[in-house]
């Protein structure tokens, strides 16, 4: 069986979009459709505007909760295919980036919270913008088809 479709939603959750300060936050519901079991993240992020380094930069960074009130960052155990640091940054970009580098950032939330919240949070002067999109995948849903 090749029907991945049928077992995986997408959504865009910020469209592409050159910035230079940090956006709102980019929240998912996982109860909305189907309770999703599975929730990958991507984020793609273009060549830098400035030059990036440990003052000027931009974490992906990731937040839970149950009530979409009280956020905490996620940790360790609640994601794979990054190492979250205290605030939940999955990824700091903090030098530059290649120009064929297309491929996103991409992490798998494994945690058991309804509510997850994503963003670039940018840290520093960023005078240029940088180009930003977010998706996320939804997957293992309660009923079938998907989304």
């Amino acid at each position: 069986m090749r029907d991945f479709g049928s077992y995986v939603t997408l959504k865009q959750l910020m469209a592409p979009a050159t910035l230079t300060t940090t956006p709102t936050w980019s929240t998912v519901d996982r109860t909305q459709q189907s309770f999703y079991n599975g929730l990958v993240f991507g984020s793609w992020i273009g060549i830098g505007g400035i030059t990036f380094d440990t003052n000027n930069r931009i974490d992906i960074t990731l937040q839970h909760c149950d009530d979409n009130a009280t956020w905490i960052a996620v940790g360790v155990g609640d994601v794979l295919l990054a190492t979250p640091d205290a605030n939940g940054n999955v990824r700091s970009l903090t030098s530059a980036k290649p120009a064929a580098d297309g491929d996103p950032v991409k992490v798998t939330y494994i945690g058991n919270k309804r509510y997850v919240r994503i963003r670039p949070t940018f840290g520093g002067t960023h005078g240029t913008g940088t180009l930003i999109s977010l998706i996320g995948a939804f997957g293992f849903a309660g009923s079938l088809p998907a989304g």
